[in-house]
């Protein structure tokens, strides 16, 4: 059985060590509790991503989280964007940092924000 809310955290980097403290992920975790959380990166192997695949296919909400520096290798995110697309009715994306290939990658999407300040997410996210 999967999550019916589901937020995936991506974050897209040209470095390739593992971050452990993601302070975005604890901050939704605090703010929006109903919600699973599942965090990747452009370096994440084959099994981390298809699990992402997985649950975006079989949520019902969906927030994507993008942190992204400007000019890194998109690696597995590539995988996860044309089901994004396909569930896009879902999704409210939230983009901070600079990519050009995912900002136009993101367009299709209805509900994005860009580069917000932490105190301004909940109430971009209005997911309540």
């Amino acid at each position: 059985m999967f999550p019916e809310k589901v937020c995936l955290l991506l974050k897209i980097t040209r470095d390739t060590s593992f971050d452990y403290q993601l302070p975005m992920k604890e901050w939704f975790t605090q703010h929006y509790p109903d919600f699973f959380v599942y965090d990747l990166d452009n370096f994440s192997e084959a099994m981390v991503t298809d699990y992402a695949l997985k649950l975006l296919n079989n949520a019902q909400k969906i927030v994507l989280i993008l942190q992204a520096e400007p000019n890194s290798p998109l690696g597995s995110i590539l995988k996860l964007m044309p089901v994004v697309m396909r569930h896009k009715q879902k999704v409210k994306a939230v983009f901070q940092g600079e990519h050009k290939a995912i900002q136009q990658m993101l367009k299709p999407l209805n509900e994005v924000v860009y580069n917000l300040p932490e105190k301004e997410l909940a109430a971009a996210l209005d997911l309540l």
